[in-house]
């Protein structure tokens, strides 16, 4: 689920205008290379090693970014085909998640919930809402 979950994220991401720049610094425009690559939410992609002074980032193993490119331009029915890691799957969500509510300027709860409810974490419902959804009238035992 994650994978497709990415997958989508990033593909709606360059739909609507916000492809993360993945192969060339976004300040000066060269080609990014090593075993790292320094992503920048705010700028909207990598940054390299001369640009990236006093910059926000979050480094990435190259390996990551690559299967992030693949993502977006591969085909999504061989998707199920492409091999990833447990640091991958975390860098990626991460990264994806960061971009996402930097581009939309919004929490994306699902996202926590997701991650919440894969690692066995429970967190409180709130807002008063039960846990079908529907507002709960306190003292009566009814929603």
């Amino acid at each position: 689920p994650a994978l497709l979950q990415y997958a989508y994220a990033l593909r709606l991401l360059d739909i609507l205008g916000y492809r993360p720049e993945l192969h060339c610094c976004v300040r000066c425009g060269s080609p990014v290379a090593g075993e790292r690559v320094a992503l920048s939410v705010d700028l909207g992609g990598a940054v390299c090693g001369q640009c990236r002074e006093g910059i926000a980032v979050k480094e990435l193993p190259a390996g990551s970014v690559a299967f992030m490119r693949q993502l977006l331009g591969g085909d999504l029915a061989k998707l199920q085909r492409l091999r990833w890691n447990v640091r991958m799957k975390h860098d990626l969500g991460l990264f994806i998640q960061a971009f996402c509510e930097a581009k939309f300027e919004h929490a994306l709860k699902s996202w926590d919930l997701k991650r919440d409810i894969l690692s066995g974490e429970q967190k409180p419902i709130t807002g008063g809402r039960s846990s079908h959804g529907r507002e709960h009238v306190e003292g009566t035992g009814q929603d």
